[in-house]
């Protein structure tokens, strides 16, 4: 009997690599949205900061242009934190999209790699079937035993 053989190597060997470009996608993502995340931190401290001395300056009695400047930094801060919480939102956004995208691909890798399996089992149960044909036809070859008188044995072939 041939070798096994699976026809569908090459689609096997394409849903593998999508399956790895698109983890490698998701990667990124995450990596995006953790850096995100990490900047809308940052600019929360900064804001935070800014108002404190915004607010410790104002307790102090400083010129009112001063404290201007100061409210003006905090709002800046502001639009800037807001920004980067839109940066965050769209990165989770990005994030689901990879993942939906990951487990799609890593779905379609499974359906080929099942078919794969089930084409084995078939080949294995068909290569056990011809292998009993083989034994049994080497059995059924065999001459019956003979006893040293030459006559065959009781209960054997006659």
């Amino acid at each position: 009997m041939k070798r096994f053989q699976f026809k569908l190597q090459a689609v096997l060997t394409l849903r593998q690599r999508e399956e790895q470009l698109a983890l490698e996608a998701y990667s990124h993502a995450l990596q995006r949205r953790q850096l995100a995340a990490e900047r809308l931190t940052e600019v929360g401290r900064d804001l935070s900061e800014a108002r404190r001395q915004w607010l410790n300056a104002l307790a102090d009695g400083c010129p009112a242009v001063r404290a201007v400047q100061l409210q003006a930094f905090c709002h800046s801060l502001e639009v800037c934190r807001k920004e980067r919480e839109e940066a965050v939102h769209q990165a989770d956004v990005d994030l689901n999209q990879t993942s939906h995208r990951l487990l799609l691909a890593r779905q379609q890798r499974e359906a080929v790699e099942r078919y794969l399996e089930r084409q084995r089992l078939e080949y294995e149960g068909q290569l056990r079937v011809e292998e009993r044909k083989w034994i049994d036809d080497l059995v059924g070859r065999r001459p019956p035993p003979v006893s040293f008188s030459g006559r065959a044995l009781p209960g054997t072939w006659n």
